[in-house]
């Protein structure tokens, strides 16, 4: 820190030197040197970048020796490191000389350096990062008192020394003109200097994003990503308290006002403040940011007359949606912040905000036309609850297998209290019924279940596995003849598929896989298995390669569609017919399926009534009668299409489904949600599902006499044998 002494002198003036490689910056420093020089006065320094920078810079300025450090400087960090960051022991005025050198210039010169040339790209690199983004461009804000943009290519040497001149005898009159343009003192706030106010913006991306829990971990990503300036361990615990205070560490959304810290470096800054140096304009930028956090997405609600353009905008619409966005945050910062957010001239400000910090600072993922959001933060509180309460269902109650479920739900565990939501305090407003029937402590070693993480990564990165189902696979055929036995033996595997979705269906995880087309076919089979009934085989040769993701894109929507349309997960051991049932035609699809009829009777038909869409498209249903209470709506007069028996009391209401034959002939889960109606349905066709359903009532009443003849018997010929003499 200054003494109080120095602090009374003049500034001392010090030039920092701006430019890409081989931009003229040496010939500058040495036309600068004697115009420095004055009598009886200190005499000017050269200083180069390097270790021992700060301390030369120091003892140069102790002695009041103006300064020129000439460097490239082609990043703000590495210009803030010497014009704010330094503790210096005397007040400075910092003249900033930026080097506007064409790039082709800087080539040519570059190439005449001999041994001192470095290569043409990092001259582009230099070159494009100076005059990329206009905010992060060299600027007055970044504390020099004057920013002087000099091209010395287009002067020869007289004509540069009489340039200098000229700016160095006009620098007293526009730093005082732009003295006047800066704060009031009292105006300012702990954040009014630019390397302040950016070390807040890049931490508040890293929290937003969820990066860093202790400021350890922040000092060192804020250094490897923005620069050593900005990687103050001593001020980072500050800027966190204060972050907390304000409302940024809870999810909750809160209104109270944004109260900025007060100013500590007035004395030494020489009035040189960042755009947002006003603490008004801070404070107004501070509490957008903290909506933003806690409202992401916000935009105008959709009306019939204002619809939200879903489809890619024409440059009207785009800017008339931009427009809408910052009128509607514009109206709710007014209406939650009147004292602060004032209507009218905020609009241009909010503007500002967004194009001058939001989105060179990277803080937001959104756009104009979709609303912002700062980071990641996508959900409020209450839709983070609802999501710690999914991810516990699944973790819990169905044993997700994947890894990443039970990481997700341990870091919402430990996070969401940290922001301040009470879980264990929230009862859920929502629960599933169906649990997972597999003890995951019980599984093969060997099975899916097991190798959940490859089988994900296989799924991410579309590459085939080797899978074989378990020997003691359960299995709903029967295998009472050798040809059957003989069947199931080959049907254990291994197969080369592709993997493509984990589903959770009823009762267990399930993964749905495609196998490699047999020999002469062209496409895959597309089948499902329980993964604690599938084991995992390392291939002895390496595999296919990954294949694309219009393939497999395809695949998991022949997938979906055969789904759909089954009714289930099972779908057959016929390729070609996968193909017809699951393609994108509905049409072709009802071709190849066949029709189940059945009449049932008062009790149940309501069932089929509510549940009409478990077969969407495929269902259709009996009309009622003239007698009947019910009332079915008038939108669905396609699906009451057929008329009901007037002479069947019993079983008045016909109901046709179509299905693909596999969900008529094998699966299982079909016959048991069709065959648990009893004698509430009656099947008329097929045939051979009526014939099924009367021969499984069949073998449960042979079963159960026999087993009851059995038991009789053996209970008689106990009691003959305790009766014999």
């Amino acid at each position: 820190m200054p003494s109080p002494n120095l602090q009374l002198l003049p500034p001392l003036r010090c030039h920092l030197l701006i430019g890409p490689p081989a931009s003229g910056k040496s010939s500058l420093a040495a036309a600068l040197l004697p115009l420095l020089s004055l009598p009886d006065r200190p005499a000017p320094v050269l200083l180069s970048t390097g270790e021992a920078l700060a301390e030369r810079l120091r003892l140069a300025t102790a002695g009041s020796q103006p300064v020129i450090v000439e460097a490239c400087h082609t990043s703000r960090s590495q210009r803030l490191a010497v014009i704010q960051a330094l503790q210096l022991p005397a007040p400075l005025e910092w003249i900033g000389w930026w080097l506007t050198t064409p790039l082709a210039t800087c080539h040519r010169w570059n190439g005449g350096r001999g041994s001192q040339a470095v290569s043409e790209q990092a001259v582009a690199d230099a070159y494009r990062e100076l005059h990329g983004s206009k905010v992060f461009r060299p600027s007055r804000q970044e504390g020099f008192a004057s920013l002087v943009a000099v091209d010395p290519s287009s002067h020869t040497p007289q004509e540069l020394d009489q340039l200098l001149r000229t700016k160095l005898a006009g620098l007293s009159t526009s730093i005082a003109q732009a003295h006047k343009r800066a704060p009031r003192p009292n105006r300012l706030h702990g954040y009014s200097r630019l390397l302040d106010f950016e070390r807040l913006m890049h931490l508040l991306r890293l929290l937003s994003e969820g990066h860093g829990h202790t400021t350890a971990d922040l000092v060192t990503i804020l250094q490897e990503r923005h620069g050593p300036c900005y990687a103050d361990p001593s001020v980072i615990p500050v800027d966190l308290a204060w972050l907390e205070a304000q409302g940024f560490g809870i999810a909750t959304p809160v209104t109270t006002p944004i109260v900025p810290p007060p100013c500590t470096v007035v004395d030494q800054h020489n009035g040189v403040w960042c755009a947002y140096g006003d603490s008004d304009k801070f404070r107004q930028l501070i509490t957008f940011i903290r909506h933003l956090l806690h409202h992401p997405f916000e935009h105008p609600p959709k009306t019939d007359d204002d619809p939200i353009q879903v489809v890619q905008p024409t440059t009207r619409q785009s800017a008339a949606s931009s427009k809408q966005l910052y009128e509607h945050l514009g109206r709710q910062l007014t209406a939650l912040y009147p004292d602060l957010f004032p209507w009218g001239g905020w609009m241009h400000s909010l503007h500002n905000d967004i194009t001058d910090v939001i989105h060179p600072y990277q803080l937001s993922s959104g756009h104009a036309r979709k609303g912002f959001t700062i980071g990641t933060a996508l959900l409020n509180e209450a839709e983070l609850i609802e999501m710690h309460s999914i991810v516990l269902d699944a973790t819990t109650r169905k044993h997700d297998p994947s890894p990443a479920g039970y990481e997700l739900r341990d870091k919402l565990s430990a996070c969401l209290p940290r922001a301040g939501i009470a879980i264990d305090e929230r009862l859920p407003v929502r629960a599933t019924a169906n649990r997972s029937i597999v003890d995951p402590e019980l599984v093969a070693p060997t099975a899916l279940t097991r190798h959940a993480r490859q089988l994900e990564q296989a799924i991410v990165r579309r590459e085939p596995i080797v899978i074989a189902r378990l020997s003691h696979a359960g299995r709903f055929q029967p295998q009472d003849s050798a040809q059957a036995q003989a069947a199931a033996v080959a049907s254990q595997g291994p197969w080369t598929v592709w993997p493509l979705q984990l589903l959770f269906h009823n009762i267990a995880w399930y993964l749905a896989y495609e196998k490699q087309p047999e020999p002469g076919q062209s496409h895959g089979l597309i089948k499902t298995d329980r993964l604690d009934w599938l084991e995992w085989r390392r291939s002895p040769a390496p595999l296919a390669p990954p294949r694309s993701y219009a393939d497999q894109q395809a695949s998991v929507a022949l997938l979906h569609r055969l789904i759909k349309r089954s009714g289930g997960i099972h779908f057959g051991g016929d390729p070609a017919l996968q193909r017809r049932i699951g393609g994108s035609s509905a049409k072709a699809a009802r071709a190849a399926m066949t029709t189940l009829r059945f009449r049932c009777n008062q009790q149940v038909f309501p069932f089929f009534v509510a549940g009409s869409a478990r077969f969407p498209g495929q269902m259709r249903l009996s009309k009622r009668r003239p007698h009947d209470p019910w009332r079915h709506r008038p939108d669905a007069d396609a699906l009451h299409q057929i008329a009901p028996d007037l002479t069947d009391d019993d079983h008045p209401y016909p109901v046709e489904i179509k299905l693909p034959p596999w969900t008529l002939r094998e699966d299982f889960d079909f016959r048991r949600w069709l065959f648990g109606f009893g004698n509430a349905i009656y099947i008329e066709q097929p045939e051979e599902l009526r014939i099924m359903q009367v021969n499984q009532a069949r073998q449960l009443i042979d079963t159960i006499t026999a087993k009851a003849e059995a038991e009789n018997q053996a209970k008689v010929n106990a009691w003959n044998r305790r009766v014999a003499p």
